[in-house]
Parts: structure tokens; C-alpha cells; sequence
């Protein structure tokens, strides 16, 4: 387009967004040059008109006369070199770029295809480059001090506890085998009661043979008049009453007074017939003799042999034995409670009794040691051990008790205060986060030390992050509320989510504080714009779920409900009936309440869950930008933080606005729970830098460097899971450097693949014997599942799974598609071979890079009925990749461009960040 304009140039003090240079004249490179004296952060470059064009992230204030290139000015949607009068601008397109040369007017539509990347241009190759010093890595101890691989076995914290006898053992290993050898299915017909017969006369054998001489003619004498009986009644054909024919007369007269015998005589021999055939003779035969033990008194040879009854805990401690084969994929429910001896419920009741009674006569005979074991081992009760033993006074034979039995770990932790052990109390409490069960045991009991492991608690919440919390808890210590009134000043001074909830917290603890809150509480109530609505949201939230309120919350609740009402009317937040309801009784206002309309609130604009949309959603960015975005997470606050690779982590707001950098190089990420800490990893060979971030100070420190090969994409602020070879490792995120606060150790297989989610971590293991997949529960880290899987047939992988007690095993068909076995199609388009996996929320995701167009795909699966619902492209994208995290799903590239959809309503929003 060439027009005539009247007036060719912008002349004086202007305000200038973009500057034009002409390579026709200046040359390339001192084009080049100037671009880049003039650049800025935020800026973009376009190859426009034989020149460079360089737009401003703001326009400033310039005397046209000092540029080294012609100036640009807005005008309306343009940006144009000369002012244009009403008819010059005629058919120009919106957004276009004019650039008026020998008063001749050219426009050009500023498309995306035509920005230019200046870092390009920097000559490198004369730079020196030095081998950097390779420090040597910390040495990594197996062992951690004052935390075992495996909890201690009740026999050695027991001391006085006699050790198993050798036939114990070998019993235990018969049943076992005998176990994994079972035939399947019963005996039928012939056969099968010949079998029978045989069983009974083999128990009727072993009943006899531990009987005394009187009792075996009594039971001799019952089973004959039992047998005659019989057949007297089936030749007569007659019912009988079950009395003998001389009932009340002679020797019928004495059956009463030894009825109780003969009965219990009857029942030991139906036990015992039951325990032949199923246990086998021998066993049962075992199982007898340490009865006997019992029932005459021997019971220190009875501890030696005596059986544990099964627990009904569905528990799996590591290291215990061998690991099971499942036979199917087919998922199972929990099982109940049973013999894993193979006794039935009436034998297993008649051990308890016998046990029961074992208990009190070493309890009342003093034997402390004896009196416990039974409990734990034999009875399998370790809550009423550890009771028993802290009745006693043995507290640290009880706190151990608690770890080896896996109690609760606030009970463990509270028994280690009282067995004066403080060191390894807080580390469980840090451990399992048990810090408020225990302070709250021992500040009922008047403990000395509750004060101070309440001060502890606190001091942990704010290592974590989460500042309301620790105010909360160290409020009650008078003499500490200097350091709660420390963390308030913090947190209100990071504004945002977290100086609304500091406020809120505040108000309550403190009344007082209301008029010293004035101006905070006005800037809540009187603020702009979308930020504002979402604090004014959040604040409703928080006094609605606040409890216990103080008269400054609810004053702070009557002006709040007139603010967020009006706003929820017009659909500029969402907060539900119940906030409003909760909000209007707390305001406790009664003019309000009387003007009040009946509380019908619109209909919330959210759509569906994607998992439960009726067709598959579908998201693209063409627009691109020019920061390389490695990593990205979600805050609380609708903010991200940004992985750049060697130019550090970006905080931005939700609108892309930058707030912080940290100049740590990160091309992961890890966030904290309370999203006020977060790690940044980066790959170093075959290493892992890893750094810790405060993103409420605004503070960055390296941390460690270890070969880690898989690690959790989350933490609590206090421990942190990692694989390191052949280990399961919780790392203490507090300590200077590299420290375990647990570990699992010389795990039996190659550690294929490690997954977190809704407090389960699931690993698998790959070894000769097939694939073990291993589920811990947290924060205890209670391992729960421990089995062994064949690999079926056309299976290329396996992932773990939290959710269910089979791993994840995926294949191809012959058509091509991805399959989950045994035979269930997911509906993904054709997937390449070298496409990369992510999975959480019920979705499996694979994304990979089209090798044709460039494009990089992501498609998601919904696991239970496997059909597609998103698909997201970015168009001629570098290095994209996606991230699960606590219910949104994040795509992104190293162009600068995000896509965050929030997997509960659809909703979704886009970044492009320059």
C-alpha cells in the first residue's frame, strides 16, 4: 500500500512504543546492533520492510531527534511513524505496523510469523570456555542416624522373651510351602471321603495320643454310646430325644456331672480333626503339643513355639519374607481377616482364650516382658501392648513398640517424649506431620515438655510454608506470641491469598488487633478489578470455615457480605450458598438480615469435568512468545512459577505480569503443599542440582547435588520422596544438606517407575521374577502392597498405579492402538513410539512432537471407561510438555506459551510470555 501523507515524520518530545531501523541504509549489522542497545525486557522484534522493527512493552516519553532509527507511535490500533490524518488511514488493517518513507505510506499486519528471536544474533564462538571445577560429591551413607531400615521384632525389644524354637520354625516354613503348593478346588466323590475318613482318623489318632489314660476310656466309652446311639435310632426309625434309654436311673444319672468334660473333650477333638485336614498331620500335631504347653503351665517353652494369631491390619512391613504372584489382573477388594496358617474361626478363638489366659497369669506373676509379647505377637493387639507397657512405666520398650507394631505415629511420638528421647520424637513428628494428636496427649496429661513440642510444631508449620497455621498453633504460648506476631507481619507484607488468610486469622486470634487492621482491611474491601474479587472470595472463604470467631470477625463478616453478595449476583465470583449462609449467621447483623431478599444466587457458570464431557475437549495456541518455559506450576493465588532453564524461575501473576526471579537454573520444579516453597532441579550429566526456593522471601540457596532418577512432582515443606540407585529415600528439605529421614534400602529390583498421588506413592520394580509394584500410604509411609505380576503378552510398559492394586501394563494392538491390559482399548489417536507419558486425576496422558508439521500433541484418556476427552496442539512448537497438578492440567513450550484447564469445570485459560 503506498499513499501520499502530508505529514511524514513524528517531530519533538513523543510518545515512542517502537523504533524501525533500515537495513537498506544503516546495514545488517549495525541494524542488528541497534536493536540491541535499544532492547528491553518484554520487548519483540519483527523483520518488517527490508528493516528491523523493535515494539516496546510500553511507550515512553523520547525526543525523536536522539533515536538511532525512525520512531513509531500509537495510533488508535496502530503504530505508525507519522501522524495520519482520518483519510491516510483508510483500509488499514487493525494492528498493523505503517512506516511512511518519501512521504509514500506502507502497512504491514504484524503476524507472529515474522518475530525474530535477537539473542540469535550474539557471537559466541570467540568466547573462552572454561571446564568448570567438578566438586566432589558428598559421600551417601547407608545408614541414618537414629532411624532404622526396619522396625526393631517384638522378640528383641521384649528382652526376657524366650527365642523361637527351631520347630516354630520349621512349622511356619511347612505351612508356607504347603501354602504356595495347594492344589485347587475339592476333592469329590469317592475319592474325597476316603480322603476325609482319613483326615478324621488321623485327628482322632492325635486327640488320643495327647489325652490322659482316663480321659481316653471316657472319650473311648462317649464315642461308642454315641455310635450305638445311632444305630439304635436308625433301626428303630424312630427320632429319640438324645437321652440314653436308662435316663434317670443308675449311671445315666452321673451324664450332668460330666457332661462339661466330655464336651470340651469333643470340641478339642473336632479342632484337632478340623487342624489335620488342614493343616496335615504332622502340623497339627505340632499345634497340640504347644497347646499342652499351655494348658499344663510350660509357658516359657510355650512362648518358644507358640503361633501369632493373624492380624486383621491388612499390613506389610518391608522386608518381611517374599512378596506374593498373583495369578490374574482381575482387581480384588480387601480381605478379611483370616488364618493365614490355615485354621478356621473356632480353633482361632480357642487360641485367643488360651492366650488370654497365658497374659494374666504372667501379668500377675510379674513377667512384664512375657505378659507384652503375648499381646503383640501372639494376640497381634500392639495398641493394647504399648498400653500395657506404658501402664508399667516401660516407656521406651512402649514407644518402640509403637514404630515395630505401627501404631499411630503420634502415639510413638508422645511415648518417645516420655521415654526422654526428644531427638527421635521430632523426627517422627516432622516425618508424619503427628505433631497435634501428640501435643494435644500430652497437654492432657500435664506433660512437661507439651509446651515445647507445641513451640516445635509451630516453628515446623512456618518451615513448611504455611504461616496461618503456625500463628494457630503457637497462639496459645503467651510467651511466644512476639514470634507468631512475626510471621503475621510476614505474611501480610507477601499481600495476595496469603496476607488475606493472615488477616482473617488475625482478627480472630486477636480482637484487639481490629483497629491497627483498618487500613488492610479497607484495601480488601475497596480494591479493583479481578485480583480484588478473588481476595474478597478468598476472605469469605476463610471466615466461613474459621472457627472460633472473635468479634472482629464478624464485624469484618458484616461489611464483607455486602461487597461479595453484590459480586456473586453478577457472576464475578463463585462462592457458594453455604459461604453466603455461613458468612450472613456469622455477621450476626439483624437490620441485614431483615432487608435480605430470599438467597436464590445465580446459577454457577462452571462447566463439566472434562472426564465427564460428552465429547472431547479441545484447546490451541497459535500465538508465540519468547520465553523458553521448561516447567510450570499452578500457585494458590492463580499465579505459576516458571522453569526457564539457565535463566532461572519466574513467579508471574495469573495475567503474566512478572513478580519475582530467582537465579537458580531449573528445568523442573517441585512445589511445596502450601505453594510458599518450591525446589528447582536441573540435570548435570548424570546428577541433579537441586535448589531450594522461599517464595514468600523471595529467596534462593543451592541445596544438593545427588544421581537422582526419579523423584515426586510434590511435598509437605518437610520431607521430600527421591530414588537414588536402589533406595527409597524421604529427604529431610530443612536440613543443610543432604539428609534422609527415612529410607527404604537395596530394594529387590530395578526401580522402573515412581508415582505420588492423593497420599499413596506407588513404585515398580523389575526383576527376574516378573514386575513388583509396592504402595505406600502417607504421611506414614506405611507400605500396604507388596506383589509380583508376570508381564502379559504385547505389554511394551508398565506404570504404577496409586489408585488400584495392579500396575498400569500398556500395549499395542495389531491395529496399532494403545491397549491396557488384559484387553481394554483407550481411544488415542496414533501415538508414536517415542510419545511421553504423564499421568494423575484418573487420566493417562501421552505427548509427543509431529515430526512433519512440528506441531506438539497432547491427548488425554479417562481411564475407567478409556475414551478421549482433550486433545491440545501448539502449533511449531520447541520442547512442549503438559503437567498434572492438584486438578488443572498445564501444557507449555519453550515458545513462552501456556495452557492452563482446569480439569473440574473445563475452564481454561492462556499465557504468552515474552
Amino acid at each position: 500500500m503506498s499513499n501520499k501523507v502530508r505529514r511524514p515524520v513524528f517531530e519533538g518530545s513523543q510518545l515512542v512504543r517502537a523504533i524501525w531501523f533500515d537495513c537498506a541504509m544503516l546495514g545488517d549489522g549495525v541494524a542488528r546492533q541497534r536493536v540491541l542497545a535499544h532492547w528491553e525486557g518484554g520487548a519483540h522484534v519483527y523483520s518488517l520492510h527490508n528493516g528491523y522493527l523493535l515494539v516496546l512493552p510500553r511507550a515512553r516519553r523520547t525526543d525523536c531527534r536522539q533515536l538511532a532509527g525512525l520512531p513509531l507511535c500509537e495510533d488508535g490500533s496502530l503504530l505508525a511513524s507519522a501522524p495520519l490524518a482520518v483519510d491516510e488511514r483508510a483500509g488499514i488493517a487493525p494492528g498493523s505496523a505503517v512506516i511512511v518513507q518519501d512521504a509514500r505510506l506502507f502497512a504491514f499486519p504484524l503476524a507472529p510469523g515474522m518475530r525474530l528471536e535477537p539473542w540469535r544474533w550474539l557471537e559466541l564462538d570467540g568466547l573462552v570456555m572454561r571446564e568448570p571445577l567438578r566438586m566432589p560429591l558428598p559421600a551417601f551413607s547407608s545408614q541414618m542416624p537414629g532411624r532404622a531400615e526396619k522396625p526393631a521384632e517384638v522378640r528383641e525389644i521384649l528382652g526376657s522373651v524366650p527365642p523361637p524354637s527351631a520347630a516354630r520354625e520349621r512349622f511356619l516354613e511347612e505351612i508356607r510351602a504347603a501354602k504356595q503348593g495347594k492344589p485347587k478346588g475339592k476333592q469329590a466323590g469317592r475319592e474325597g471321603l476316603r480322603a476325609a475318613a482319613k483326615s478324621a482318623a488321623s485327628g482322632i489318632a492325635l486327640t488320643a495320643l495327647a489325652l490322659p489314660v482316663g480321659a481316653l476310656a471316657l472319650l473311648g466309652g462317649l464315642l461308642g454310646g454315641l455310635l450305638g446311639g445311632r444305630a439304635g435310632q436308625g433301626q428303630a426309625g424312630g427320632t429319640g430325644n438324645g437321652r440314653a434309654a436308662g435316663a434317670g436311673t443308675g449311671r445315666g444319672q452321673q451324664a450332668p456331672a460330666r457332661s462339661g468334660f466330655m464336651r470340651q473333650m469333643l470340641e478339642k477333638l473336632a479342632m484337632v480333626t478340623r487342624a489335620t485336614e488342614l493343616l496335615g498331620m504332622r502340623q497339627a500335631a505340632y499345634l497340640r503339643k504347644t497347646m499342652n504347653m499351655f494348658e499344663k503351665g510350660d509357658l516359657h517353652e510355650a512362648l518358644r513355639h507358640a503361633i501369632p494369631l493373624d492380624s486383621e491390619r491388612q499390613l506389610s512391613r518391608q522386608a518381611f519374607g517374599t512378596p506374593r504372584r498373583r495369578s490374574s489382573l482381575d482387581i480384588t477388594g480387601p480381605s478379611h481377616g483370616g488364618s493365614s496358617i490355615g485354621l478356621d474361626a473356632q480353633m482361632q478363638d480357642h487360641l485367643r482364650q488360651m492366650y488370654r489366659r497365658a497374659f494374666a497369669n504372667l501379668d500377675r506373676e510379674g513377667k512384664i516382658d512375657e505378659a507384652a509379647f503375648v499381646l503383640a505377637e501372639l494376640l497381634q493387639q500392639g495398641q493394647e501392648a504399648a498400653d500395657y507397657l506404658e501402664r508399667k512405666e516401660r516407656f521406651r520398650q512402649a514407644a518402640q513398640m509403637a514404630e515395630s507394631m505401627e501404631l499411630q505415629p503420634a502415639i510413638a511420638v508422645r511415648l518417645w517424649i516420655k521415654a526422654g528421647d526428644i531427638e527421635r520424637a521430632l523426627g517422627l513428628a516432622r516425618l508424619h506431620n503427628a505433631y497435634a494428636e501428640a501435643v494435644a496427649a500430652l497437654e492432657r496429661s500435664g506433660h512437661p515438655y507439651a509446651a515445647e513440642l507445641r513451640l516445635q510444631w509451630a516453628e515446623d508449620l512456618a518451615a513448611r510454608g504455611l504461616l496461618a497455621q503456625a500463628v494457630e498453633a503457637i497462639w496459645p504460648l503467651a510467651e511466644k506470641r512476639d514470634r507468631a506476631l512475626e510471621w503475621i507481619r510476614m505474611a501480610e507484607a507477601a499481600d495476595g491469598h496469603l496476607g488475606v488468610q493472615m488477616l482473617v486469622r488475625r482478627l480472630a486470634l486477636d480482637a484487639g488487633s481490629l483497629a491497627d487492621s483498618v487500613p488492610a482491611i479497607q484495601f480488601l474491601l475497596r480494591g479493583q478489578g479481578e485480583d480484588a474479587q478473588a481476595r474478597r472470595a478468598l476472605a469469605a472463604e476463610c471466615l466461613a470455615a474459621l472457627k472460633p470467631h472473635s468479634q472482629a470477625t464478624r464485624r469484618l463478616a458484616q461489611e464483607l457480605l455486602r461487597v461479595v453478595l453484590v459480586e456473586r449476583m453478577a457472576h464475578r465470583n463463585a462462592l457458594r450458598k453455604d459461604v453466603i449462609q455461613a458468612l450472613l449467621t456469622l455477621a450476626e447483623h439483624t437490620s441485614l438480615k431483615a432487608d435480605m431478599p430470599p438467597l436464590n444466587l445465580p446459577h454457577d457458570a462452571n462447566g463439566w469435568p472434562v472426564c465427564q464431557r460428552g465429547d472431547t475437549l479441545n484447546k490451541t495456541l497459535e500465538e508465540r512468545g519468547l520465553m523458553r518455559i521448561h516447567d510450570a506450576r499452578r500457585l494458590p493465588d492463580g499465579g505459576y512459577l516458571l522453569a526457564l532453564g539457565e535463566a532461572g524461575v519466574l513467579r508471574v501473576r495469573a495475567d503474566g505480569k512478572q513478580q519475582a526471579h530467582f537465579p537458580v537454573p531449573a528445568s523442573h520444579l517441585v512445589l511445596a503443599g502450601s505453594g510458599e516453597k518450591a525446589l528447582a532441579l536441573v540435570r548435570r550429566d548424570s546428577n541433579v542440582r537441586v535448589s531450594r526456593l522461599d517464595l514468600l522471601q523471595r529467596r534462593a540457596s543451592d541445596w544438593f547435588t545427588q544421581p537422582l532418577r526419579h523423584w515426586a512432582r510434590s511435598y509437605d515443606g518437610a520431607s521430600w520422596s527421591v530414588i537414588i540407585g536402589d533406595r527409597l529415600i524421604a529427604c529431610d528439605t530443612a536440613s543443610a544438606g543432604f539428609a534422609a529421614l527415612w529410607q527404604v534400602a537395596d530394594l529387590p529390583g530395578q526401580i522402573s517407575g515412581f508415582h505420588e498421588e492423593n497420599n499413596i506413592q506407588a513404585l515398580l520394580l523389575h526383576g527376574p521374577d516378573g514386575v513388583q509394584q509396592w504402595r505406600y500410604a502417607l504421611p506414614a509411609r506405611r507400605l500396604f502392597q507388596r506383589d509380583i505380576f508376570d508381564m502379559p503378552e504385547g505389554v511394551d510398559y508398565a506404570l504404577p498405579n496409586t489408585a488400584g492394586d495392579t500396575p498400569l501394563f500398556l500395549g499395542r494392538s495389531e491395529q496399532g492402538s494403545v491397549m491396557l491390559a488384559p484387553a481394554k482399548r483407550l481411544d488415542f489417536p496414533p501415538v508414536p513410539p517415542n510419545a511421553s507419558h504423564c499421568q494423575a486425576s484418573g487420566m493417562l496422558l501421552f505427548h509427543w512432537q509431529e515430526a512433519d508439521s512440528g506441531d506438539w500433541r497432547c491427548a488425554g484418556v479417562e481411564l475407567a471407561q478409556g475414551k478421549r476427552v482433550l486433545e491440545i496442539v501448539l502449533p511449531r512448537a520447541r520442547a512442549g510438555s503438559v503437567a498434572l497438578q492438584d486438578g488443572h492440567l498445564l501444557a507449555f513450550d519453550q515458545d513462552g506459551r501456556l495452557i492452563d484447564i482446569d480439569l473440574n469445570t473445563s475452564n481454561s485459560r492462556t499465557l504468552v510470555l515474552s
